[in-house]
């Protein structure tokens, strides 16, 4: 399946651009990136990030909502809460929109066993256990990260007569380089931050519609 956002990793992007410059600052002096530095910090809040729920709909909410009004919203700070949890909470709300579609197939009898992950998010281990964790299955990273160029490439060879069919042509040039295995120990919390995700998005459909 393929899931599709209005925002999905661009919201970390506006996390890092807007509240992130000693990141940004640091990874320039050392040559890190700074979503490397971000994802270190996350590694340092457990799973649920104490409370701190996002819903990212910082353009409205596409598949499966399709709710144009909806908005970003982070739910449950305390004075306990830093920059380590918001860019956790960022990457756990991606994988709880993941985990919604992946529900709404289900009730459609159609099943996913698997995810691969493309896209800049995917260069983010952290990011990626954090979706497998939420999803219970197993994410595959891949070695050409963006999407549309090889599905053109793709097109294009077969148009060529390079290979003979679309099945040739996805077996000769879409190579997996990763795969994350989710951690069953971390299950609970994701399910309970599941439904905190779920049950905000609810409460706040009529705040939503009034905008």
């Amino acid at each position: 399946m393929a899931h599709t956002f209005t925002t999905g990793g661009m919201v970390l992007r506006w996390f890092r651009d807007g509240f992130c410059q000693s990141e940004i600052n640091v990874g320039s002096l050392c040559g890190i990136d700074a979503y490397d530095l971000l994802g270190h910090e996350a590694e340092s809040v457990p799973p649920g990030c104490e409370g701190l729920v996002l819903l990212p709909h910082l353009q409205g909410a596409m598949a499966p909502e399709s709710n144009p009004k909806a908005k970003g919203v982070f739910y449950g700070f305390t004075l306990h809460h830093g920059k380590p949890h918001f860019a956790r909470a960022i990457m756990e709300a991606i994988a709880f929109a993941i985990r919604r579609n992946l529900e709404v197939l289900e009730d459609l009898n159609i099943r996913v066993s698997e995810i691969r992950s493309l896209g800049g998010g995917s260069r983010s281990l952290t990011w990626s256990q954090i979706k497998a964790d939420v999803t219970k299955r197993p994410v595959y990273t891949m070695k050409n990260e963006e999407a549309a160029c090889l599905g053109a490439a793709i097109l294009a060879g077969v148009a060529a007569g390079i290979y003979p069919s679309l099945k040739e042509a996805v077996v000769k040039m879409v190579s997996l380089k990763s795969k994350l295995e989710p951690h069953p120990a971390n299950y609970e919390a994701y399910d309970q931050a599941y439904q905190r995700y779920r049950g905000l998005y609810e409460s706040l459909l009529g705040m939503f519609a009034k905008d």
